[in-house]
């Protein structure tokens, strides 16, 4: 059962034909190109590696983006091979060896849902300094926001069984922030991650890449980020509710008042977060009533463990918003990885 190689490029360098002319030494599965958008001055590159055996050339008359040419790569393959094991996503700039993208084509079993990253690497004397201290950040704010353990989030090397091929079309995005976003809905569509050592390569400094710093990253952050101020902007009027409440109307700070100022800044604040984190954030297509008793079901969950540890604490110390503003930040850590989980899919 043949694998189809999918390679996305934008105006390449000469390292392209040589990738690919080493590729087909190496397998006769199916290639496919996507040229996004590389304009007039590329045609000829393009024609000539039409001419390989078994490659196919796609064109998009304008850059779309990354992400749009994957989606054009993944709706023609399932068309055309609709028998196949999956699709090996590779980057046109050499960065990855051909014998890795080979050895990935192998590990693909068509009707399990698990995605196989080509995992790189890093060392802070061999990789350029954007993609050392990109790709840490990433995975930690990765792990911070999922729970899930991915040591090389920007990697382009990637198998896809033909299982989960066609969730990765829903998956929105059309630019390098795409690649992220399939990370942040692997539990969404039940896919489990299996990653791959390969070689780690930047071809001079990685100067073939069209990765543009700022705003690129924004793009892939934008998702992580959207989590984390959702979060915030909550956990902020929950802190500011409460502070209202205890000064106005709960002042002689006993049991039942911190419970009682507890129950309805957290009322309040939780309706909030959740229109928010359905509507905007998770943009969830679930069933409202499905999805709110569940959000129900946390959110007491972390009221009675914010009110017994708050009430366990004031007895060592009566600064309490302080100790709110403490013990939330650690309770909302653990509220987020449960809604990308279990609340919002």
């Amino acid at each position: 059962m043949s694998t189809t190689i999918l390679i996305p490029s934008l105006e390449p360098t000469a390292n392209f034909p040589r990738l690919l002319a080493e590729l087909r030494q190496l397998t006769d599965d199916p290639i496919l190109i996507v040229d996004d958008g590389s304009g007039p001055a590329y045609q000829s590159v393009f024609l000539e590696l039409a001419k390989i055996k078994n490659t196919t050339v796609l064109y998009h008359q304008t850059n779309l983006g990354k992400g749009a040419a994957l989606k054009t790569g993944f709706a023609y393959h399932l068309e055309h091979f609709p028998h196949s094991a999956g699709i090996v996503t590779a980057d046109s700039d050499g960065q990855h060896h051909p014998a890795d993208i080979v050895a990935l084509t192998r590990l693909i079993r068509p009707n399990e849902r698990v995605l196989v990253l080509g995992s790189r690497h890093f060392t802070r004397q061999q990789t350029p300094f954007k993609s050392y201290w990109g790709n840490r950040l990433t995975s930690v704010i990765f792990y911070g926001t999922t729970g899930i353990s991915c040591h090389d989030t920007q990697t382009g090397l990637r198998g896809l069984p033909q299982e989960i091929i066609p969730d990765m079309l829903e998956i929105p995005g059309t630019r390098f922030e795409y690649e992220m976003n399939v990370l942040l809905n692997l539990t969404k569509y039940h896919i489990v991650i299996h990653e791959m050592p390969i070689a780690t390569i930047y071809l001079d400094n990685n100067s073939g890449s069209h990765f543009r710093v700022v705003r690129d990253s924004l793009r892939i952050y934008q998702p992580i980020l959207s989590y984390i101020l959702s979060s915030l902007s909550s956990a902020g009027l929950d802190i500011i509710l409460f502070t209202l409440l205890i000064k106005l109307f709960f002042t002689n700070h006993s049991w039942t008042s911190l419970l009682l100022a507890t129950t309805f800044a957290r009322l309040l604040s939780g309706c909030f977060n959740f229109f928010l984190n359905r509507h905007v954030v998770f943009k969830s297509q679930g069933k409202l009533h499905q999805e709110a008793g569940k959000y129900l079901l946390l959110f007491g969950c972390q009221l009675l463990l914010s009110w017994l540890l708050l009430q366990g604490f004031s007895q060592f110390s009566n600064k309490l918003i302080p100790l709110k503003i403490a013990i939330d930040f650690s309770l909302f850590c653990l509220s987020f990885m449960i809604q990308r989980r279990l609340v919002f899919r």
